[in-house]
């Protein structure tokens, strides 16, 4: 499953991201973690966190019960 998401300004895409549920990773390992890829934004911290949060909730209401990214979990 990828669900992605466009930040607008104006009309004009300021930021993206994908949340990603790989089902062959989650059996393969057992476990229930989600992904994100795709992201890019300007350069807003207010921005960025939005998106991650966005992903984040979709990831949670997938049933995922972590994100690993960067070797830091984000829920």
């Amino acid at each position: 499953m990828i669900t992605a998401f466009v930040a607008e300004r104006d009309g004009k895409p300021i930021g993206r991201i994908a949340a990603i549920v790989n089902r062959s990773h989650n059996k393969y390992h057992n476990d229930r973690a989600g992904f994100f890829g795709f992201f890019e934004c300007v350069n807003e911290p207010a921005v960025a966190q939005a998106l991650v949060e966005k992903a984040s909730a979709v990831l949670r209401e997938a049933g995922m019960d972590s994100c690993p990214g960067g070797g830091a979990e984000i829920f």
